[in-house]
């Protein structure tokens, strides 16, 4: 009942007829192709033909008006629900919908579209995830449209900005992006006001009475090659963000004073007077406060996408967005007596923000960055359930930050936490039995530490450990058929180290354990599969690479005659891999750790990397020859074979070899 009434609320509808009127005179109207001939499969999609984008731009002082055409018609039968129904999105915030011409096109015959009845709504498209941004959508449905039946549609959105009146971005592309037969996007610009094109799509530039027109045309292009898995579509399209010539400066002086440190409410103030411990403590226990008890819900709607709510307002309702958490957990720290800034980062893209023009639009989160007595760090009050302590609570990779403070002019770098510790550690301990109902006990302890133990903490919290401890057994039993659990998986949270840990215990039957006596896999998964494979073929730009730092050890006890393992050191400029032996009191034990070394691999690299990979894969592994019960002796696998077999095949050869050499003697003897 109460998911419908949300919905009820949220979703409302208004008939209207389409608010029409005539073209701008700056608009440019661009012909059709010829529609009599058969078009190019590479501009049909689901049965449409997508004949023509046009997309246009006009700034003036305060705000700019963009226009939109589109025209498309249906070839089969299931382009029908696509073009027959009209959807133009809209935020009534800050943006003018006007709807111009509806035409159908039927055998080469234009005909208008009258009195077409449109429903306004309210979707709400990201509610689940927390967003309520008021866009609304112009609705109507198109009738006795056929197949065969081009919609040419077009209409515009007279823009006026509250938050950044004067400042414009817009998206184009240095090969056509949307797989249309006709791909064109147009920008005037009048006099004192300049744009910056930054990317790969160069413009065609003209200039007449003192506005200059920039426009990128694409009719007839072949669709862009993807080539390489790795390559985005980034690069790919040849993105290239068109934007005003704003420095940082710009975007920092329209909001500072509105991220500006403010007052707390009374009792968040005594709560705050009341925090004690050294400086890092007293911040970390603020964070806590801020993550823990204001819970996430963004009204973004106008002025309310780009600027925070009042921290009393905040905490009265007990929820906010990042931008309201980020100045709370700024004032509070304002309050005592720790510099603190709010920072917009880029959840999406934030490792290329540098190469990114100035503009207010290339954010979309909000984090803080603490001045400390000990150097700056970022914290991200949005996030749930972090561990650790001032500088050593983690970050997302957002890369860099635009600080918002007087005098802010430039990006920082949001440098990432590191650790002299692996961040995911497993130890794998073989206990051989020689009695009992089982051959083997196993006791996995699986440790998580930083970013790792945050979700793992976020994880285990929100949906227990049953579906965990159910998939974990099931794994085990794949590899050792009649697995049993000898004690309920549980963990452990230390949540100032951000430390959490993880244990498992396991009887495997001996009939289960046939197959690994004779070659037993040490199995290091934790340093396995964690390194991103190079693409075959050429790679035009760089490989991304995750931070990794993983240990694995594995102990086989009570199998005192094995050998110790090799030693292998692989240390390359993408990743160092190390396996060590040790010799236990009654076994061995094992121990494959993989670090990380580089954040991205360079398209000249990728064959150096390629090679590396490799080696370290074909390395990875450590096989051994067990101990049976009640046998004598056993060792490590020599190529694939066992000390004494390897001994008594030896044996073998060697009299075969004195045998083949008397008969020989014998056979020369013979023939003189």
């Amino acid at each position: 009942m109460i998911r419908t009434l949300l919905v009820f609320l949220l979703t409302f509808s208004a008939s209207q007829a389409a608010a029409e009127a005539p073209l701008p005179a700056w608009i440019e109207v661009r012909a059709l192709p010829d529609l009599s001939a058969d078009p190019d499969p590479d501009f049909i999609s689901n049965g449409v033909h997508q004949i023509l984008l046009d997309r246009q731009y006009r700034l003036f002082d305060g705000g700019f008006e963009t226009f939109h055409r589109d025209v498309r018609r249906v070839l089969q039968r299931p382009g029908l629900e696509d073009v027959g129904a009209i959807r133009i999105d809209f935020d009534p915030a800050d943006e003018e919908l006007i709807v111009h011409d509806i035409w159908r096109i039927r055998d080469g015959v234009r005909t208008r579209i009258e009195n077409l009845e449109f429903l306004t709504i309210r979707r709400e498209s990201e509610i689940d995830y927390g967003i309520l941004d008021g866009r609304l959508t112009r609705y109507a449905d198109i009738g006795g449209i056929r197949v065969g039946d081009a919609i040419d549609l077009s209409y515009s959105l007279r823009v006026r900005p509250e938050v950044f009146p004067d400042r414009f971005i817009a998206i184009v592309t240095a090969r056509p992006a949307a797989g249309y037969q006709v791909d064109r996007t147009r920008i005037s610009v009048p006099a004192g006001r300049e744009i910056r094109v930054n990317g790969p799509a160069r413009p065609f530039v003209d200039e007449t009475a003192g506005t200059k027109t920039y426009e990128w045309a694409f009719e007839n292009a072949a669709p862009p090659d993807f080539g390489p898995m790795l390559q985005d579509w980034e690069t790919v399209f040849g993105l290239t963000r068109v934007t005003d010539a704003a420095e940082w400066t710009d975007v920092v002086a329209a909001v500072q004073n509105d991220y500006a440190p403010q007052p707390l409410p009374v009792e968040l103030a005594a709560r705050v007077d009341a925090l004690e411990g050294s400086e890092a403590e007293r911040v970390t226990a603020a964070f806590r406060i801020v993550q823990d008890e204001i819970r996430y819900m963004g009204i973004a709607i106008g002025a309310g996408g780009y600027i925070p709510r009042p921290p009393s307002l905040v905490w009265s309702r007990r929820f906010g967005d990042c931008k309201d958490k980020a100045l709370l957990l700024v004032s509070m720290l304002d309050r005592m007596g720790i510099a603190a800034d709010a920072a917009l980062v880029d959840l999406d893209n934030g490792r290329g923000l540098a190469d990114h023009p100035p503009s207010p639009y290339a954010f979309n989160h909000a984090i803080v960055r603490v001045r400390g007595a000990e150097g700056d760090y970022f914290l991200d009050p949005t996030d749930v359930l972090q561990g650790g302590v001032g500088p050593d609570i983690r970050t997302s990779d957002f890369r860099w930050a635009l600080p918002l403070f007087p005098g802010s002019d430039r990006l920082v770098p949001v440098p990432l936490t590191t650790s002299i510790r692996p961040d995911y550690e497993v130890i794998s301990q073989f206990q051989f039995e020689t009695s009992g109902d089982y051959a083997v006990e196993l006791v996995e302890t699986t440790i998580y530490r930083g970013e790792s133990a945050d979700r793992q903490r976020y994880q285990v919290i929100s949906d227990g450990l049953q579906d965990r401890a159910s998939s974990y057994l099931d794994w085990c039993q794949d590899r050792f058929p009649g697995a049993e659990v000898l004690s309920e998986m549980t963990f452990e949270d230390d949540l100032d180290s951000n430390t959490f840990v993880i244990r498992e215990r396991y009887g495997l039957p001996a009939e289960g354990f046939d197959e690994h006596w004779d070659k037993f896999w040490l199995n290091p998964y934790a340093t396995k599969g964690e390194l991103p494979e190079a693409p075959d073929g050429t790679v035009e730009r760089r490989i991304e690479v995750e931070p990794v730092f993983h240990r694995h050890r594995v102990e086989l006890l009570g199998q005192p005659d094995l050998g110790v393992p090799q030693a292998l050191s692989q240390e390359t400029p993408f990743f160092r891999f190390h396996r060590t032996g040790e010799a236990l009191e009654d076994g061995i034990a094992a121990t494959f750790e993989l670090e990380t070394r580089a954040d991205g691999i360079a398209a000249d690299q990728v064959e150096a990397y390629r090679e590396a990979y490799d080696s370290a894969y074909d390395q990875r592994d450590y096989w051994y020859e067990l101990t049976r019960p009640n046998t004598v002796m056993s060792t490590q696998l020599i190529s694939g074979l066992s000390a004494e077999r390897t001994i008594a095949l030896a044996s073998i050869l060697l009299a075969l070899t004195v045998v083949g050499v008397s008969g020989a003697r014998g056979y020369r003897q013979a023939r003189a």
